[in-house]
């Protein structure tokens, strides 16, 4: 699950909270076991839940077949970033532009409002028909004029 930082920088930074970060659960609700920060000692808390934090406003999210990695479009205010997202890893967001270039693999600067990112992958859809030298690519929609 992507969680904003509900318009305030502090959550994203804040272990205790589930706000600027990415979730990562089971579809019964639980915390997986094998999650960055997950604790079976002190009872289900916001920390086990989390696989990655430190981010603005994450949009979409896709899972790339070719290396099994997890990707997202996020939403900053004067910058978006588009990032690969390693367990555990703090992405920076402080509140200011500046912050959304770390660990970016791309930033749209002014802000274009990433919202989706979709690989062209065979496990999505056979691969919509793309070419073959589409494959692994990843196309990403925005939202506005």
């Amino acid at each position: 699950m992507h969680v904003g930082d509900g318009l305030l920088t502090t959550p994203a930074q804040d272990p205790d909270s589930v706000r600027g970060k990415i979730l990562r659960v089971n579809l019964d609700g639980s915390a997986p076991a094998d999650n960055p920060f997950y604790d079976a000692t002190d009872g289900l808390t916001p920390r086990d839940l989390v696989f990655a934090s430190g981010l603005r406003n994450p949009f979409g999210g896709a899972w790339r077949q070719s290396d099994g990695s997890h990707w997202e479009v996020e939403n900053g205010p004067g910058r978006d970033r588009l990032a690969k997202i390693v367990a555990g890893r703090n992405y920076l967001w402080d509140g200011t532009d500046a912050s959304m270039a770390g660990y970016a693999a791309y930033n749209w600067f002014p802000s274009h409002a990433p919202v989706n990112i979709a690989f062209v992958q065979l496990a999505s859809f056979a691969g919509s028909g793309f070419p073959a030298d589409r494959l692994d690519h990843a196309f990403v929609s925005e939202s506005g004029p």
